[in-house]
């Protein structure tokens, strides 16, 4: 299979993991993101070597000094989804370095949260924790308990949110992930590259 193709496809099936709404579906789409972002050599590395396009993620930073964020607070979510003027635009390893949860007194990144769904909770492995923060992240997600989205201070005056499941929270780290590769999707299937080399 040619690594566009194998690009196209990991697409799709991330779509629709993210558009079933299981748990299970949703850990599976954290392992198809590590293949995207995190490995070796990661595919949207390899396939970005033939579109030259520029990798940008729209998100929402988290913002830890926010008073909401204090030693009363057990966990709090902060969606990368971009929120009016707090948005802004990231590269890669800005966007897996962002931090979105608080949980335990502990600031956690996508690039963690990814990691732990994939090769501890069943994204590609099934395991156990090897140091603290993963077994924190590994609680978190396997008590599947309700938490409280956190937005900047200013939002609290304008948005209330419904808690919601900590597996439901990886639902917004794929929809910024899709958001940002659509552009290398559409430009696929609008235009077809040649030259793609056959996976070996």
């Amino acid at each position: 299979m040619r690594i566009d193709l194998l690009f196209l496809e990991t697409i799709t099936d991330i779509r629709y993991k993210f558009e079933s709404d299981s748990d299970y579906n949703l850990i599976k789409a954290c392992g198809l993101l590590r293949l995207l972002f995190l490995d070796r050599s990661p595919l949207i590395y390899q396939i970005n070597k033939y579109l030259k396009l520029d990798l940008k993620f729209e998100i929402c930073g988290f913002h830890p000094d926010d008073p909401a964020i204090n030693s009363s607070v057990l966990v709090a979510w902060q969606s990368p989804l971009p929120l009016f003027k707090f948005s802004e635009n990231v590269d890669l390893k800005g966007f897996l370095g962002n931090n979105i949860l608080y949980y335990k007194g502990s600031l956690f990144t996508i690039k963690e949260i990814i990691q732990v769904c994939s090769n501890i909770l069943g994204g590609i492995h099934s395991g156990v924790a090897n140091n603290e923060r993963e077994k924190i992240l590994v609680d978190f997600f396997r008590d599947d308990g309700e938490i409280s989205p956190f937005l900047h201070e200013n939002f609290f005056k304008i948005i209330e949110i419904d808690p919601f499941s900590s597996f439901r929270s990886i639902k917004d780290i794929i929809a910024v992930s899709l958001n940002s590769l659509s552009a290398f999707e559409n430009k696929l299937k609008d235009s077809p590259i040649h030259g793609f080399e056959p996976l070996s």
